[in-house]
């Protein structure tokens, strides 16, 4: 029996389809949803305050302990919520595009499923190059070391500090290409928020957030549910979420606990022919009809900080995560062939800290310890017969850090940093075979105040650091068994003999104030110029579709940040990032790393009108790459704009975003497979997202 819902359109849901109301339907709903949270609205909305200097911001990310970032010995970039709010964004991924260094590209053009591209380190969506913690917690995978970007929704975030570069003397392996630290948001007093999105994929986004004081303590909760069609074919997605958070406060001492959960749901469309995508990128490759992926997250954390003698804090953490997909997954084998399985997995991992810092004016310490013990079950097998895996398989991974750094000011404009971290690992799977991985990775860095006029500030820095990654357990002991077209042959995917990556690296940098005239006129400029020598990079080989170890690469880079607010409410920033990333041994020596464009920039205005009106601009270019080592394969590059206009009435905020606005059809990043018809390369790309268009209504706190 056929059903009919009047005003009603449809959203794929896996095996199922749920109502979705039409666009103007669900715009009502939003507007209604969201104005029934708070009844109390403030009938006049606040001047704007003039944007603080970014430079002068303290964070937490570069050294483990607070120092202002022009003070520091590394580049790092700062996004407080106020800038949050004024781009035009789906996801976390959207937001990091604007920080130099850092390029996302989407597998399923709607930013379910970003990959990251960190100061060239490309994991290709198999692994991250990137440390991502929340509140200073890690939030990696233990089984990929992947990031699974939509567990921190836009509207729990208060700010975001990212170090760009190598962090492994603080984080240790995986702190490669960046840390990404998102600070969650915090009130002191009762409040509450919500939100409400429609878009032009058939999105609807609901959210929900209240935080209430209990005496001295802070309870915090919040609940979403998030649904979209997607920018492509069977590229479906839910995500919902819940939060609570508990914040006790006891004199000198403060704690926390948290606890998440999250449920996923994403079909996935899979790469693409470039013939069929340059004719119409929104389809999607029959073999990838069944592919789809379920991801179930919960999170236990608890942790708590104390002051003690002679400006000390000491403090410690600890997490609890329990994580289990349901992956239906087609690799392409060659052109029109590839082999689909279904992929259960099942992984928990306790990561605990103790940590004591003690700072004065002249000088800093930071000193820790970090555990970790993960395990994880995988099974494989037939779309059709579930029932029987084809193969199966059980790890466990620990790793020991032990951390230590300093600083202290020589004199009045210089100040001094050295820092060590041991790391050892321990992975491990079931049949036996394992692998031991250590490295101590030091860091050296000076910081010198050229200029000392609080207006006209000017540091320079200078840094050396060896940093590491050790393979994931994926990438050694992945249990997937591939058909060579032989009878009983196999092979896999992961390599058992892989070799950490190590890098050995120098930076030098810039971070000055502007000299503008008027103190309503701001302005600053930072750029870092790096160096990374790699040995043993880790690089999956379709020529023998295995991961392998590439002997040397370089990797020489350039990233610029410019800001400038100016009179009549207008803001500009740039940001861009050079890279050039070579072999630097084998037969590719000289040539460029794969799917790593050489230049990518992104120019933003903002313009504020009225009492609570404003508006932005963004250009967003990346350059060309290569799909093949040789480097005769190239994908062109290309601009996309965005676009967003919002008011403010007291409380409430209504905002119309538009993201690539001149329905620019590119792919950033794809691959080369060989066909043994036609005895040629085909090329695969992942299509971006076409136009798209977006409206929120929100409640501040």
């Amino acid at each position: 029996m056929a059903l009919r819902y009047s005003g009603c359109s449809k959203i794929g849901l896996g095996a199922g389809r749920l109502p979705v109301p039409s666009l103007a339907w669900r715009l009502a709903l939003a507007l209604a949803a969201t104005a029934s949270i708070s009844p109390h609205l403030a009938a006049q909305t606040p001047e704007p305050e003039r944007p603080p200097h970014q430079l002068d911001e303290l964070v937490v990310v570069a050294h483990r302990t607070e120092l202002s970032a022009r003070e520091s010995a590394a580049a790092i970039t700062v996004m407080n919520r106020t800038a949050i709010e004024q781009l035009a964004a789906r996801n976390l991924p959207d937001i990091l595009r604007h920080v130099p260094g850092l390029i996302l590209v989407d597998q399923d053009g709607s930013g379910e499923r970003s990959m990251a591209i960190a100061r060239g380190f490309f994991g290709g969506g198999e692994t991250e190059y990137v440390l991502v913690a929340v509140d200073g917690v890690p939030i990696n995978d233990l089984r990929s070391g992947g990031v699974d970007w939509t567990q921190v929704p836009l509207s729990s975030i208060e700010r975001i500090e990212v170090l760009r570069g190598a962090g492994s003397t603080a984080y240790g392996d995986a702190a490669v290409g960046a840390v990404i630290n998102i600070v969650t948001r915090r009130a002191a007093t009762a409040a509450y928020s919500g939100r409400a999105v429609v878009g032009a994929w058939e999105d609807l986004e609901l959210g929900v957030r209240t935080e209430t004081p209990v005496g001295t303590s802070t309870l915090a909760v919040d609940a979403s549910v998030d649904r979209s069609a997607g920018y492509r074919d069977h590229s479906t997605s839910t995500d919902y979420r819940g939060s609570a958070s508990y914040r006790p406060a006891w004199g000198r001492m403060a704690g926390h606990f948290d606890v998440s959960v999250q449920r996923v749901e994403t079909e996935d469309p899979g790469p693409l022919a470039a013939t069929l995508a340059a004719d119409d990128p929104r389809q999607s490759d029959a073999l990838f009809q069944g592919d789809k992926r379920t991801r179930r997250l919960a999170r236990i954390g608890l942790g708590a900080t104390r002051d003690v003698a002679d400006n000390g804090r000491l403090s410690g953490d600890v997490r609890l995560q329990l994580l289990g997909i349901d992956d239906t997954r087609t690799l392409l084998l060659a052109p029109g062939f590839g082999d689909t399985q279904v992929h259960d997995e099942d992984e928990i991992g306790l990561w605990t800290r103790v940590e004591y810092d003690r700072r004065t004016d002249v000088s800093s310490l930071v000193g820790g310890i970090e555990l970790e013990h993960g395990a994880y079950d995988s099974r494989y097998s037939a779309p059709d017969d579930t029932a029987v895996p084809l193969s199966e398989g059980s790890g466990s991974r620990t790793k020991i850090g032990i951390y230590a750094e300093a600083s202290r000011l020589l004199a009045s404009r210089l100040r001094v940093f050295a820092g060590l971290r041991y790391d050892g690992i321990s992975v491990n799977r079931e049949s036996g075979a394992g692998a031991w991985f250590d490295q101590w990775s030091p860091r050296v860095g000076v910081n010198l105040a050229y200029r000392a006029d609080p207006s006209t500030s000017g540091n320079l820095y200078a840094v050396w650091t060896r940093s590491f990654k050790a393979p994931t357990l994926a990438q050694l002991y992945d249990e997937r068994l591939l058909p060579t077209g032989q009878p009983d042959e196999f092979i896999t995917i992961s390599n058992p003999e892989l070799l950490p990556q190590r890098a050995t690296g120098f930076e030098i940098g810039v971070l000055q104030k502007l000299p503008l005239k008027s103190d309503w006129i701001q302005g600053e400029v930072s750029a870092s110029l790096y160096r990374l020598d790699l040995d043993d990079e880790i690089d999956f080989d379709l020529r023998t579709f295995r991961f392998g170890n590439i002997l040397e690469s370089r990797h020489d880079g350039l990233e610029v940040a410019i800001t400038a607010h100016l009179p009549a409410g207008l803001s500009l920033t740039h940001s861009s990032t050079w890279m050039d990333v070579a072999f630097r041994s084998g037969e590719e020596a000289g040539n460029r790393l794969k799917n790593l464009p050489a230049a990518a920039m992104t120019n933003t205005a903002l313009f504020r009108f009225g009492r609570g009106g404003q508006a932005s601009v963004s250009h967003h270019f990346a350059g060309s790459v290569y799909l093949d080592d040789s480097n005769a394969t190239e994908l062109p590059g290309g601009n996309t704009f965005d676009a967003t206009v919002q008011w403010s009435f007291g409380r409430i905020r209504a905002q119309l975003a538009g993201m690539n606005l001149a329905d620019a059809n590119i792919s950033r990043v794809g691959f080369l497979l060989f066909d043994p018809v036609t005895s040629g390369q085909v090329q695969y790309v992942y299509p971006s997202a076409g136009r798209y268009l977006r409206a929120t209504v929100s409640i501040a706190p």
